[in-house]
């Protein structure tokens, strides 16, 4: 197989994606399945040939132009200059390639519309051979049946009598006939597509063989833009997803994107918040635009293509498009990464492109009906750990103690005896100003012990999924409908969200010339949620850390108790518990559309015309009402409840419209396509705040409210005009070029700025075509690429050029609504980001393609990236944008997969990626940024620093302190307070005393490298796959440790804080003597609360079973599979929190920083079947 012009896939089970030959399983398992002999592909296709003289390659470009088949052959191997005439109408084309071929020493083997020929010396296996030198009487005839793993008859099997030229091939029953000489011991059976068998002869007459499928050498096919390549021609970076893998990867879970973590080398993922429906954050090769905005905040997620419809849902204003798609509907998910491959979406591929198209129906097949039920178990991957009820008082008992001693050591105000007095006995003795304390109050403390964690979280959170769907085709027509619902409880208590998603695809030749097709994507999502997500002061999480274990969750009247506590010092208030902070009423709605028709039309042969409009609506209609119960009731200040509602409607068009011409002459191939597109998007958003209600449950809509605080609405259009081409060069498949170029036009900017150009440029270098290497058993695949371009980005507020006028509920003059000015200061000189990229890389396949890999180096480097700055207050406005930092990204990434076992009965595959990135802001232009986040983004260093002290030790004496007090240039080296059990913090600029010029770079975001790798293992009708995900190097901050250093009186502490800070017994303590109101500042950011957030997760493991098809047809079903998935079931890391990878629900780079114990993420068991009718 190794001079065959289909090359085998590189990166099988890495960077699998859309396979025009990649369902070859799909192709044995159910189209063989369903299609007898007489109702072939090939006998479903017909064509009218007239021909006299003609090559046989003018043969096959005609029966290319007349059907959808296409022929794959290595032209060093076969002649295919040599001439036929031909004169047929409406022949079946199977029929026809035998008469074509007869005689010609070349055979033919159908897969999918696809066509391989290759060269073989047929023997006739019903007459001697005329140059036998043996008398008839010594030979004797051998025939068989060959069958795929299904029982199914497999056409143009290669039987090659071993050390010999003599062979035939399969029929289309599958049958084969030789003659043996007795010389002959060993037939070999191959066939593309399946394992090679050698089998001894023996005294056998009859052997049937039954074929086992090898993926790996199937034609890969990739979606790029605005078309599709081979695999083998692609010379940009590009990565691919298995479907199933994402299918996988997302049982049990709303949405596909979360199931991508660890599956593409190169590709950033990770999940912020387990809520239900909540996204992922991915990025691809870096941040490029690190404060762009305000939209995106500088998270820079990459645009995403939907069936032809492209959009970036950080933009699109709290709509979530890609739950308008359902995982089993994914038919093709490949990644565009380098610029040279993203340059052809111009300003919107800075980020990577990220295309997906749902599934098609096939040609020729009888209708399927498909059907899959999962039901999932999850809970929480892990619950806060925070003190019980007795630790929860020594806890208190030991910060009265140590605060009580520095009071006595004139290191903390006396005056608060009287704050610790709520919980302790202390006396303040006024005469010497000592103080005593004689220990803890008894009124104070609680005889429960509650664990919030399973008050709040379910015990098991049920999650139902149903699919089912109807696919097939006839000869000229394809179609595909779903259908598919999710009911997914959340972790807690008051949480839910239900799905409903309907697919439908069709595509039709109206005409030999004529193609018509559309895709429609339709979904509607419920949500509830307890949680505030209007003032957000706590996250389930940290509600659950603060509350008292000591009190019940109901008083005896069955009320929900409040908790009292001195947060605010002498002052009781009352704090809700954790199940009384999820009595808030958020209800989201969303009704979403993605949709796309097209008309392609070939007037001319290999000239293809196509126009298609692209359509997406999103609509959303959320509410959040937060009733009285869910707050600090602070008894001295009343408590109002609010409600808060809002509608947005995002709508897009975008009308394509391209040509595309191929040609060639010899063994050069050219391809060039030229196109235009008009893009439209509409904003409408409306909302309105309200507060004060007559009760908390019945009468809490708008009309109910007393006060209305606060109204918006707002309408916007924004639009982007483009033209765009790509030329595309290949030579005897060994040297392949592609150009892109786009011009991108937008009302964004003024109009002198408003056009920029997106060139690139790549090629790539099939060494392994070569003639010194085709004959290579060792080397299969060795393709080496290049790349160099340039994209953009318009990660900037529409018309931020130009002033505009506003009104708000707030602004009114002399009792009327008034004018202002908006909020944006107008800068006619705001332009295009640009990020230039080279990229090299290196694809390989090795042993016979057991195994796989490639390797990508990059650099890219974003000029003029746009950035809020800061401008003087008295100008009015705040917000004013320039184009003022440069930012590099360099990094390496690597894949590596292969099959270790390769039995009969038994397969071990296994694949890893490996990469990492190298950010670094090179420039802001000598600009000031928001003064809160200068810790940020420092000039020099990659975005996302982490800025604080350097902790040297924690001081074990006094004598310690007082020496570095005496070397002081002003008596105190740190805090006046500072004494045994506070931090030594390092003194960086060496001037002998702590002051935030001490503070330096302790940490960023930014892991070493990170990655993921698989296995899986077959055994006959058993699998078992396990997909794992890693992270090394990232560091982040932990908000509540740091905070709750201050100890207000009442709340409850994580226990590794709380059993681990310094005392006299206690001297190897992580963190500083707990002291009430922190006077020594250990509060302070420093690298004492700088965690490693290193983590390697399984992500998801699944054992399945497919049922013996035989015995499924005696039932009527085609096929069934049995499912066990488990997903987050192991986690293995140092950081001390809940999760290392879920740290914040917001979505700016600073909040990556912190960790702030955010919904968490699910761990869960599934339980699934698929069945096929």
């Amino acid at each position: 197989m190794k001079k065959q012009r289909i090359r085998n896939v590189l990166t099988c089970i890495l960077n699998q994606s859309h396979l025009k030959m990649k369902f070859t399983i799909l192709f044995v398992f159910i189209s063989l399945a369903q299609i007898s002999a007489h109702t072939s592909y090939g006998q479903k296709q017909k064509v009218t040939l007239s021909a006299d003289n003609a090559s046989l390659t003018q043969v096959f470009q005609e029966i290319e132009t007349q059907t959808d088949l296409h022929f794959f052959y290595n032209s060093t191997e076969l002649n295919v200059n040599q001439t036929v005439s031909l004169h047929v109408e409406k022949m079946p084309v199977i029929d026809l390639l035998e008469q074509l071929f007869l005689e010609k020493g070349i055979s033919f083997q159908f897969f999918g519309s696809q066509i391989v020929l290759k060269k073989l010396e047929v023997q006739n296996p019903i007459q001697t051979s005329n140059n036998s030198k043996k008398p008839l009487i010594q030979q004797r005839e051998l025939e068989g049946s060959i069958l795929d793993s299904n029982g199914f008859p497999i056409p143009g099997v290669s039987v090659i009598i071993e050390g010999t030229q003599k062979g035939t091939v399969t029929n289309f029953e599958g049958i084969y006939k030789l003659l043996l000489d007795p010389e002959h011991k060993v037939i070999v059976v191959s066939s593309l597509a399946y394992q090679t068998e050698r089998i001894v002869i023996g005294s056998q007459t009859v052997i049937n063989v039954t074929l086992k499928e090898d993926l790996s050498q199937l034609e890969e096919i990739v979606l790029i833009g605005y078309g599709k390549q081979k695999r083998e021609n692609v010379t940009g970076a590009v990565s691919s997803i298995k479907s199933d893998d994402i299918v996988q990867a997302a049982t049990g879970s709303v949405g596909f994107d979360r199931a991508l973590g660890g599956l593409v080398k190169g590709v950033q993922v990770s999940q912020p918040s387990g809520r239900p429906g909540s996204p992922v954050r991915l990025n691809i090769r870096g941040v490029t635009s690190p404060l762009s905005a305000g939209l995106t905040g500088g998270l820079n997620q990459p645009l995403y293509v939907i069936d032809g419809v492209p959009f970036n849902q950080e933009t699109l204003q709290g709509a979530s498009p890609l739950l308008t798609i359902n995982p089993n509907d994914i038919e093709s998910f490949d990644i565009l990464k380098d610029a040279a491959s993203t340059s052809i979406y111009g300003s919107r591929g800075a980020n990577g492109v990220i295309i997906i198209q749902t599934k098609k129906g096939k040609r020729n097949n009888d209708p399927k009906i498909n059907f899959s039920y999962t039901t999932t178990f999850a809970k929480p991957i892990n619950t806060s750990n925070v003190l019980d009820a007795n630790q929860y008082r020594d806890y208190y008992s030991l910060l009265i103690n140590n605060s009580v001693n520095a009071m006595n050591a004139g290191q903390l105000d006396p005056f608060f005896a009287f704050d610790l007095d709520n919980i302790g006995n202390v006396d303040l003795d006024f005469n010497t100003f000592t103080v005593n304390y004689t220990g803890l109050r008894e009124d104070y403390f609680g005889k429960s012990n509650t664990d919030w964690s399973d008050v709040v979280f379910r015990s098991a959170a049920v999650t139902k999924q149903a699919n089912v769907g109807l696919t097939g085709g006839s000869e000229n027509t394809n179609y595909n409908f779903s259908l598919a619902f999710v009911d997914q409880e959340g972790l807690t208590v008051r949480d839910g969200l239900e799905q409903y998603t309907t697919s439908l695809s069709l595509d039709t030749d109206v005409s030999d010339y004529v193609t018509v097709g559309g895709t429609v994507n339709l979904s509607h999502v419920k949500s509830e949620s307890g949680q505030d997500n209007l003032f957000g002061e706590y996250t389930v999480n940290s509600s659950i850390a603060r509350a008292r274990p000591d009190l019940p969750v109901y008083d005896e009247n069955g009320q929900l108790y409040a908790q009292p506590d001195f947060a605010y010092g002498f002052a009781e208030t009352y704090e809700p518990n954790p199940l009384m902070r999820l009595q808030n009423k958020t209800n989201e709605k969303s009704y979403n559309f993605i949709g796309n028709t097209y008309i392609e039309i070939e007037p001319l042969k290999d000239l293809k015309i196509k126009a298609d409009v692209n359509a997406a609506v999103f609509y959303t209609d959320n509410s959040s009402f937060i009733p009285k119960i869910s707050q600090a009731d602070l008894v001295f200040a009343p408590v109002e409840s609010y409600l808060l509602e809002s509608k947005g409607l995002v709508s897009n068009v975008t009308t394509n419209l391209t040509a595309n011409y191929k040609w060639n002459f010899g063994n050069h191939d050219f391809s060039i396509m030229g196109g235009t597109a008009w893009d439209r998007t509409n904003f409408d958003n409306s909302s309105g705040f309200y507060s004060g209600f007559p009760d908390e449950e019945i009468l809490i809509n708008a009309t109910s409210a007393s006060n209305v605080l606060g109204y918006s609405n707002s309408r916007l259009e924004s639009g982007l005009n483009s033209l765009f081409s790509r030329l595309t060069y290949s030579y005897k498949n060994r040297y392949n070029a592609t150009i892109n170029w786009r011009a991108d036009t937008s009302s964004k900017f003024s109009p002198d700025n408003q056009t920029a150009y997106f060139p690139s440029l790549s090629a790539s270098w099939n060494a392994s075509n070569e003639e010194f290497l085709t004959d290579s058993d060792f080397i299969n695949t060795l393709r080496l690429r290049a790349s160099v371009g340039r994209v953009g980005s318009t990660n900037v507020a529409d018309f931020a050029y130009i002033q505009f006028l506003s009104t708000s509920a707030s602004d009114v003059y002399n009792g009327e609504s008034a004018i202002t000015l908006s909020d944006i200061f107008p800068n006619e000189n705001i332009g295009w980001e640009t990020t230039e990229e080279v990229n090299l890389g290196l694809d390989f396949a090795l042993f016979n393609s057991r195994l796989r890999g490639n390797i990508d180096a990059y650099s890219r480097k974003t000029s003029d990236a746009l950035v809020k700055t800061p401008i003087p207050l008295e100008l009015g406005p705040s917000t004013f944008y320039t184009n003022f930092i440069d930012v590099t990204n360099k990094g390496i990434e690597v894949s590596l997969g292969g099959d270790i076992i390769r039995t009969e009965d038994f397969t071990w595959s296994a694949n890893v990626n490996w990469a990492f990135n190298r950010n670094e802001l090179t420039k802001i232009n000598g600009s000031n940024i928001n003064q809160f986040l200068l810790d940020y983004f420092i000039e020099g260093e990659p975005v996302g620093t982490i800025k604080g002290y350097k902790v040297a030790k924690i001081f074990q004496s006094q004598d310690e302190v007082d020496a570095l007090n005496a070397s002081s240039p002003n008596g105190f080296y740190d805090q006046q307070s500072t004494g045994a059990g506070d931090y030594m913090f390092e003194d960086t600029n060496g001037d002998g005393e702590i002051t935030s010029a001490d503070r330096t770079i302790i940490g960023n975001i930014e892991p070493d490298f990170f990655g993921g790798f698989s296995n899986t293992f077959v055994y006959k009708n058993f699998s078992v796959s396990a997909f794992f995900q890693y992270s090394v190097g990232a560091e982040a901050s932990w908000n509540a440790i740091g905070r709750g250093v201050f100890n207000s009186l009442g709340e409850n502490k994580y226990s590794e804080y709380a059993l681990n800070t310094w005392t006299p017994e206690n001297t190897d303590a992580r963190y500083a003597r707990a002291l009430y109101f922190d006077p020594s500042e250990s509060s302070r950011m420093s690298d004492r609360y700088l965690y490693d957030t290193s983590y390697l997760r399984l992500k998801s493991l699944q054992l399945s079973y497919s049922f013996d098809r035989d015995l499924m047809k005696k039932v009527g079903v085609e096929s069934a599979r049995l499912m066990i998935t488990g997903t987050n079931l192991f986690t293995w890391t140092k950081f001390p929190g809940i999760d290392p990878e879920a740290l914040s629900e917001r979505g700016t780079i600073s909040d990556q920083t912190s960790n702030e114990d955010p919904y968490p993420l699910a761990k869960s068991v599934s339980l699934g079947i698929q069945m096929q009718f």
